[in-house]
């Protein structure tokens, strides 16, 4: 985010939603790297030890993202940035991932690449761990640039993942992103 989108205010906030961002355009709890990139557990210098994950639901994450209840964003926001640490971070299924984006979609009215800024935000954290995560991530470039849905296009990199020649499907707008076909 440059500075003068920080003075503006992101664009998830015209849309009534606030979603958790610093100065410096990172999540609350998200640190990159020097070279913009996400440190995965034990490639910025050593596996830390861990003691055991925290499952995060969707509902936990959609409250701290869009800061719209002041009990369970509140709480929410306590457990992302003060309880969960490198010894015990936060673990986020693709299954909630998908709920996320799509709740973010269907009851907030984010614009696709707010959406797609609040998952970078989400792989960015260093205290959150991301079940298939360079899968995640390929969803997230291809909702960025409009190519398809978050879903679908996690769907698509998933199979592909599991050695998967294509993906059949019958949508038109799916059917523009790679390795999905007509049947």
């Amino acid at each position: 985010m440059t500075e003068d989108e920080w003075q503006r205010g992101h664009p998830a906030q015209a849309s009534g939603v606030d979603i958790a961002w610093d100065r410096q355009g990172r999540g609350a709890a998200g640190h990159p790297r020097a070279d913009g990139r996400r440190c995965s557990r034990g490639s910025c210098g050593g596996a830390a030890p861990q003691t055991a994950l925290i499952g995060l639901d969707t509902n936990v994450i959609v409250r701290y993202l869009a800061q719209d209840d002041p009990v369970q964003s509140r709480v929410a926001t306590d457990v992302i940035e003060r309880r969960l640490n490198d010894s015990n971070p936060g673990f986020i299924s693709v299954v909630a991932m998908a709920e996320t984006a799509w709740v973010l979609e269907r009851a907030y009215g984010l614009a696709d690449a707010d959406i797609a800024a609040a998952i970078e935000r989400l792989l960015q954290a260093d205290v959150l761990v991301v079940e298939r995560e360079q899968q995640v991530f390929t969803a997230m470039v291809a909702l960025m640039e409009v190519r398809g849905s978050f879903a679908d296009a996690l769907i698509g990199a998933l199979g592909a993942e599991a050695g998967c020649s294509g993906t059949l499907s019958f949508d038109r707008k799916t059917l523009a992103l790679p390795g999905f076909e007509h049947p």
